[in-house]
């Protein structure tokens, strides 16, 4: 955003009410959320982006907004792009890309805000199924069940990260999932990957409240989130 940009975002809001910003990839990039409790919010997903660009951007894309709060989601494709064999080592990274993007939030003033990253569906088209099965002939995950099970362990990481380190976490996976940690096929476009809208609608019912109630807190930049029911 320029600064022509900034300028009309305070004529419609107020020079003293912050916005926040949303910094990840695609899931991110198609949520249409644009503003909450009277704060803007600017939308900073890029399709592809991979945590080591959404630090390589931080200073324009979130610092020079002036936000009260950044919302940080998306690390899916650091798994999904990892050559094979190196995904245990992505997965590092994505964990200390993490942890510089809380310091650096914090060290400018805005509260960072974790999410759980979303599964996969299970295989549904006739083709997936039977790279499934030959996959389960020899011996080996689908490839759906294989980045399923490095995002949820990222997820175990974020939801821990959080925990130590008193920052905001929207516990997203649980809302579109079902039993087996899998994405549930009704918030799943074809692709298997991408969130329907049924999706999106969920992701707000839950969403909207917590940082409603998180940005009309005393305090909100140490203030929780709160967590689902049960989650």
């Amino acid at each position: 955003m320029t600064g022509l940009g900034l300028q009309a975002m305070d004529s419609t809001h107020g020079a003293d009410v912050r916005p926040i910003v949303l910094l990840g990839a695609s899931y991110l990039a198609a949520w249409q959320l644009t503003e909450i409790a009277g704060h803007p919010v600017v939308n900073r997903g890029v399709p592809g982006d991979q945590t080591p660009a959404y630090l390589e951007r931080f200073q324009r894309d979130v610092v020079d907004l002036r936000p009260c709060a950044v919302v940080i989601w998306g690390v899916d494709n650091d798994v999904i792009r990892a050559p094979r064999g190196h995904t245990a080592e992505a997965c590092w990274c994505v964990e200390r890309n993490l942890e510089s993007l809380i310091r650096l939030a914090r060290a400018h003033d805005i509260a960072p805000i974790l999410v759980t990253d979303l599964t996969l569906r299970p295989p549904s088209r006739w083709y997936e199924w039977l790279a499934a099965l030959v996959g389960r002939m020899q011996g080996r995950q689908s490839y759906q069940s294989r980045i399923n099970s490095h995002v949820l362990r990222l997820n175990a990481f974020v939801r821990d990260l959080a925990a130590r380190t008193g920052t905001g976490l929207l516990d997203l996976h649980p809302l579109v999932s079902a039993r087996n940690g899998m994405r549930a096929r009704r918030y799943a476009k074809r692709d298997g990957s991408h969130l329907t809208d049924a999706g999106y609608r969920v992701i707000d019912a839950y969403v909207i409240p917590r940082l409603t109630a998180w940005l009309a807190s005393a305090d909100h930049a140490g203030a929780p989130i709160a967590r689902a029911a049960g989650g």
